[in-house]
Order: structure tokens, then sequence, then C-alpha cells
């Protein structure tokens, strides 16, 4: 007994220092520069984010990090204001609200009731933000319905509890011919720099699953910022979720008449019309590109470094469940997904439709 105590006790320390060891890693390890070094950017984000927050005919640099350099400080700049307009009863311009979308079958989406100036911040992305290796599996285990994955590998978990300026997970995707109105931006936000009000405002619309271990989790908050791309007046948010590497928008093939919509996140409970079906992409459309064979393919981006790593590969169909291998540092593993497939911008609902799981990168 005295050795069968020993060993569990030693397994014990081992697996809590295994934890404190991944908690550390993730929080440390800048995959964002390793992702750029790998030649996986974020130009087009970069240079549209600029475009949008900047005068019209404004001369923009021509090097991506120079852009990134002042996007950074800007994005802070916008979050700053449009935590202060939260924080404030009296909200000025326009107000966001949770409707039934204005595409078929769409289920609920965010509205714009008002206008808005080109590059304000109308909404944030609401949610429970996960670090980027034990988060992803805590994802994983729990069944998110509306994981977004950030460019730093860290993940949002949206909730569409939220009202007014938190509706962000509830944005759609354009119909095909449509393009968007708003844009995701990240940003890593200093609560310290806010006024009382806004801090407690940013706390309200993001916080860490789990209290970081190397930096105040208190002070340093991120979060996922919803930017105009033009001026906005009482119509519905659509953001694009397929993104391109050539600064294009990738084609959106027709839907069937009768099949899923390329909508955005909705939420597929008994809440909903039973005209409210679960979001599939197009078939044409290439959502996941684990596989150097698919990296341009539909001349949409690569993955994240760490997503590409951890996401599944390949998949087939057994016993009416759907089965996933994962390939992660080196050794292929089996695991088994229950029928909620994850579609799109991270949505997760019970079709059977076909579709290739994975966590998109804002």
């Amino acid at each position: 007994p005295k050795a069968r105590m020993r060993r569990a006790g030693a397994v014990s320390v081992a697996a809590c220092s295994a934890w404190v060891a991944a908690r550390v890693v993730e929080e440390q390890i800048p995959f964002e520069v390793i992702d750029r070094r790998l030649g996986i950017d974020r130009s087009y984000e970069e240079r549209a984010f600029w475009s949008s927050t900047h005068a019209s005919g404004a001369a923009q640099p021509l090097q991506v990090a120079d852009v990134r350099s002042d996007n950074v400080a800007m994005s802070r700049t916008c979050a700053a204001g449009a935590l202060a307009e939260v924080s404030d009863s009296a909200l000025g311009g326009f107000r966001i609200s949770s409707a039934p979308s204005l595409l078929q079958d769409a289920g609920d989406g965010a509205h714009l009731s008002g206008s808005a100036p080109r590059g304000s911040v109308v909404a944030f992305y609401h949610g429970i933000v996960y670090g980027p290796i034990i988060g992803r599996f805590k994802l994983a285990c729990s069944g998110s319905e509306y994981a977004l994955a950030m460019v730093d590998s860290y993940l949002i978990d949206g909730l569409t509890t939220g009202s007014g300026s938190s509706l962000g997970p509830l944005i759609n995707h354009p119909p095909p011919g449509t393009g968007p109105n708003v844009m995701f931006y990240p940003v890593c936000c200093d609560a310290d720099a806010l006024p009382a009000s806004s801090a407690a405002a940013l706390h309200r619309i993001s916080w860490y699953d789990s209290p970081p271990l190397t930096f105040d989790g208190r002070r340093h908050v991120r979060t996922t910022l919803i930017v105009a791309l033009r001026d906005l007046e009482d119509e519905e948010l659509l953001v694009d979720y397929v993104r391109t590497r050539q600064h294009t928008r990738a084609p959106i093939p027709a839907v069937p008449p009768h099949g899923p919509t390329n909508r955005g996140p909705a939420r597929c409970d008994t809440a909903h019309s039973a005209t409210t079906r679960a979001r599939q992409p197009p078939s044409g459309t290439i959502r996941w590109r684990a596989k150097a064979k698919l990296a341009n393919a539909n001349g949409t981006r690569r993955a994240p470094l760490l997503t590409t790593l951890t996401e599944p590969t390949d998949k087939v169909r057994s016993t009416g469940k759907w089965h996933a291998t994962r390939r992660m540092h080196g050794r292929w593993m089996r695991h088994a997904l229950s029928r909620h497939r994850t579609f799109g911008n991270g949505k997760r609902s019970k079709s059977r439709s076909s579709g290739a799981p994975f966590v998109w990168a804002a």
C-alpha cells in the first residue's frame, strides 16, 4: 500500500508539473512571430484595418510590418474609445441588437440601428479567452460552438448571452455577391491605462478561463474588435469568414436551394424556428488547410501554426459518429467526435451534413 501511495504521489506531482510547464510555455511562446517566420501572415487583414481607420486617400506604408505597427497603436486607441462608450449609459450614434437575420435560414444575426462611420468599433467578440495549448483541449472537450482563434493562438469562446456591443458572435457571413461591412481585429488591452469604468466594461466583455501564470490577466486582457469597413446605417452586420492571401475575397459558390447556407454563427436550439438550419460552408470552399496540398486551395490562407499541429486533418465516418485523425508532435492519435460538427467560423451544430472541423483564425 505504501508503495502504491508513493507511486500515486509521484504521478500526481509529475502531472501537476507538466500542467504548470504547459501553461508557462503557452504563455511565453510567440506563436504570431513563428507564424510570420513560416510565411503565415495577415497582410490582408492588416491593410484592411489600416485603410478603414485612416482617412480616404491616406498614403499607406509599403511594408506590412509598418502597417502592423500603426495598427497596434490604433487598435488600442479604438478599443479605449469603444469601451468608454460601452461604460457610458448614453450611447451615441448607434446600437447593436439581436434579431432574426435577413439571410435565408441564418438564425439570429447582429443588427445595427443608427449610423456608424467607417473605422469605428461597432461591437466586441464577447467571450472567455483560452490559452493556445491547454485551452484548445478544453474547448475540444466542451464542444464549443463559437470558438475564434486569434493571431497569437489564444482562443475566444464566444457567448451569445450578451447584449449591445457584446453580440459579435452572432454576426453572419455575407451571401454570394455581397461584401462584408465589418471585420475582426484582435487587440490586447492594458486595463490599467483605462478609466475604471472602461476597465470594468472590458472585464465584462472578455476574461481568461484560468488566471495566467506569467502575466497579470486582470491588466492584459485579450479581445477582438469588430470594425466597420465602411459607413453603416440601419443594417445587419456581416463579416467575411473566407479570407484570401491575395487581398481579395475567395469566391463563394452558390448554395443548393434546399441545403444549408454559408451563413455565420447561429444558435440552433428550440428557441429558434423550425426553418433554422445548421450552417455548412459551400462544398467548393476549402475551410481547413492543415495539409500542404490544401495550403493554397481556393485561394484561402494557411492556418496558424498551432492550429495546424493540433486540429483534425482527415475524417472518416463510422458507426454513426465522426472520427478524426490528429497529428501532434509526430504521433497519430484517434479521436472520436460526436455528431456535433464544426463549420465556418467555429459554429458547432447537430447537423449530419458533411464539413471539415476547424477553428477559424480571426
